[in-house]
């Protein structure tokens, strides 16, 4: 992380590798580089996009911009695009996030017609807050029907995950 021209695939590599080899969070990694965390998640997430992309923003044809736009789509939203107009830079990286952003609501408008959830009642809202103040975790209840459901623990650590076991009562003899 100390060459000044690392393209933005090595730096999203370089991320990932302190947080796999020396368990550090988004947060930390933000701390020790000088950026905040949002701009470490957008590196990290370029590591999602398809290898033909990333080998795309490694030769410097797909900038930052254009590749963080993109990155998250899957592969099908991902073709929908006009590719050689977007290499040929002809589509700037504002264009390119709101054609990103019509594909995204087109995806969720066809998924939520699919899938229709039940509402939510006050009372499940109310418990969810109460549990996320309770635990300091986001916790999600996700209803199935009126009388059965889901109940989901998020954590971005182990040591969070630790806080969810000390509360359920499972003990830490067990190595993770």
């Amino acid at each position: 992380l100390q060459r000044e021209d690392l393209n933005a695939m090595e730096v999203a590599r370089a991320y990932r590798k302190l947080m796999d080899e020396y368990d550090m969070r988004q947060e930390d990694i933000a701390a020790e580089v000088g950026k905040d965390r949002a701009s470490v998640a957008n590196y990290l997430r370029l590591l999602q996009l398809p290898l033909n992309v990333q080998q795309k923003v490694e030769e410097g044809v797909l900038s930052f911009g254009h590749a963080r736009a993109v990155a998250g789509l899957d592969a099908d939203s991902l073709k929908r695009l006009n590719w050689p107009r977007i290499m040929s830079g002809a589509v700037s990286v504002r264009e390119l996030e709101r054609q990103v952003a019509g594909l995204r609501s087109d995806a969720s408008g066809a998924a939520a017609k699919k899938t229709s959830k039940p509402e939510r009642s006050p009372q499940a809202r109310l418990l969810e807050e109460q549990l996320q103040r309770r635990v300091g975790l986001r916790v999600s209840l996700e209803q199935k029907s009126k009388q059965a459901g889901r109940l989901v623990f998020e954590y971005a650590s182990l040591d969070e995950l630790q806080i969810v076991l000390d509360l359920l009562g499972i003990g830490n003899d067990q190595e993770l």
